[in-house]
């Protein structure tokens, strides 16, 4: 009511990749004619009894006394994830609407890729992530050397985090190793939900300022993973397209490539 949209109205619950995929068909409405503009993203408050014990029962929730630094993606120690709220929300626009409107481009929706495990509730498969990640190359029409940062999934448990580093040691091969990836989870939580938009706009932050954030509380990064996951600290460092990976449990995967405007 408040911004007066009359367009289609679209509410996806795939889980942890519910923000990437509002964006993804937010980005085929408007490449394929449906709509010029699209206010798409994530928003989820699951700090709830009922969902803290949905999520025990799973035993995916880390355990510390130290709840900064519980969640610790990649690391040797990870015990598993902290749930947090957020949201984040995206305009996208074709060029055409967006010249007409006389309104700057922070980035663009490059391609979208989507895959269903059809394997497990709760163990990930590298197969279903290796294709959503190669379908999202694909629909973007580039190869793996294109890419200069990775937004991961990042979720601090065993198999998430080994399986996705399989994935993208399959997709992008001995170059993977020295490419620049993290996951933001251990500074805003997973907000299941959101966090796929949110991403989106630390991607698009990490393309504008040419930074990339930095993995916190990866102190002791596991050796059987073993890839580039800017600890600690962010850097320096230009990215024209960065891919975002959003792996959630019941096996719905989605990804997209953010680049410069242009």
């Amino acid at each position: 009511v408040y911004f007066g949209l009359r367009g289609t109205n679209h509410t996806i619950a795939s889980a942890c990749s519910s923000g990437t995929a509002t964006i993804g068909m937010a980005y085929r409405d408007i490449k394929h004619g449906y709509a010029d503009i699209v206010l798409c993203g994530g928003a989820d408050s699951p700090l709830a009894k009922v969902v803290f014990g949905c999520w025990t029962s799973l035993r995916v929730l880390a355990k510390s006394e130290e709840p900064q630094t519980a969640c610790k993606p990649f690391d040797k120690q990870r015990r598993g994830m902290a749930i947090g709220e957020g949201a984040a929300m995206l305009v996208l626009e074709s060029r055409a609407s967006a010249e007409r409107r006389d309104v700057p481009s922070l980035a663009r929706v490059v391609g979208y890729g989507a895959s269903s495990d059809a394997h497990h509730l709760t163990a990930p498969s590298q197969a279903g992530q290796l294709a959503a990640i190669r379908a999202c190359l694909r629909d973007a029409g580039i190869g793996p050397d294109a890419v200069d940062y990775i937004n991961m999934h990042g979720t601090a448990t065993q198999s998430n985090d080994e399986t996705e580093a399989g994935a993208v040691r399959d997709v992008f091969g001995a170059r993977g190793r020295g490419l620049p990836l993290s996951s933001i989870k251990p500074i805003v939580g997973h907000s299941l939900g959101a966090i796929g938009a949110i991403e989106a706009v630390v991607c698009i932050r990490a393309i504008g300022d040419s930074f990339v954030p930095a993995t916190v509380n990866c102190e002791q990064p596991d050796p059987d993973i073993g890839l580039d996951y800017v600890q600690w600290e962010g850097r320096r460092h230009n990215v024209e397209l960065a891919l975002s990976n959003s792996f959630a449990f019941g096996g719905s995967n989605a990804c997209i490539v953010l680049g410069k405007p242009g």
